[in-house]
């Protein structure tokens, strides 16, 4: 890491410890494409904007929070990340994953990833949630340190989650795949969808792996969810539009985020 950004890093954990004033978060979420931290029902909850902490990113990406916010769930202590900035915006990976050396001085163990995707394989349809259980890295980029560390999710804290704890209508569009990343902004061509189905992706998007790398590099558990609010190019009739996503993921964003607090109430 380099000073410059080791500089960052200290200052908005300096700045977010003051404003957590003694809490300490053990899971925190991040809050993907139309996903708000304000649905999430959380108790002694407080707020605090991206502006009011030196040292992280806002987004320039229309439908993403700036907004963390800290509050208990089921006797849990959690941290809503809003804020994602993206590789496409222009930030390398140092910059793109910084929120995530925070969230590790802050002492989170749990980090639950979320984003907006394109369903590729034919079940995944706008409105499903698919439980990420591997990642395709089409970004072509990766930590710039050379050390070798695990990758992936924790399928074993994705397995506690209890169905039953669910409404119905989360548990009918919970499914399993795998999720391609790429860098954007542009949406893919259909020649390259084709391709990734061959490589073993059922959903696509252009955020997740960066953080997911990260994290799992510093110790971190990591479960991810992509809520599916398209079909990915040439798999449906419609032109693909940024409000056409946001739409979809405000419709499946209620039980999204019964999945994720159930998801963190077990870790």
């Amino acid at each position: 890491m380099s000073a410059e950004e080791s500089s960052a890093v200290r200052e908005a954990h300096a700045r977010l410890e003051e404003w957590l004033d003694g809490a300490r978060p053990e899971v925190a979420i991040v809050l993907g494409s139309g996903l708000s931290a304000g649905g999430f029902a959380l108790e002694e909850s407080r707020s605090i904007d991206l502006s009011e902490v030196p040292g992280l990113l806002r987004p320039a990406v229309e439908g993403h929070s700036s907004e963390w916010r800290w509050g208990r769930f089921e006797g849990r202590s959690l941290l809503l990340v809003g804020g994602r900035v993206h590789l496409y915006e222009g930030y390398g990976w140092s910059e793109a994953t910084r929120y995530v050396s925070v969230l590790a001085a802050l002492g989170c163990r749990g980090l639950l990833v979320t984003n907006a995707a394109g369903g590729i394989r034919p079940d995944l349809q706008p409105g499903r949630i698919m439980r990420i259980r591997g990642f395709l890295n089409l970004s072509w980029r990766s930590t710039p340190r050379s050390e070798r560390f695990p990758l992936g999710f924790d399928a074993e804290w994705g397995d506690r989650i209890d169905p039953a704890r669910l409404p119905e209508s989360a548990v009918s569009r919970i499914s399993e795949g795998v999720y391609a990343m790429c860098s954007g902004p542009c949406y893919e061509t259909p020649a390259e969808i084709d391709a990734f189905e061959k490589l073993g992706a059922d959903a696509v998007g252009m955020s997740t792996v960066p953080e997911t790398i990260e994290a799992v590099r510093r110790g971190m558990s990591v479960l991810g969810f992509s809520l599916i609010t398209n079909p990915a190019a040439g798999r449906g009739s419609e032109k693909l539009t940024h409000d056409d996503v946001k739409v979809a993921a405000a419709e499946g964003s209620a039980d999204l985020r019964s999945v994720l607090l159930e998801a963190a109430r077990v870790f």
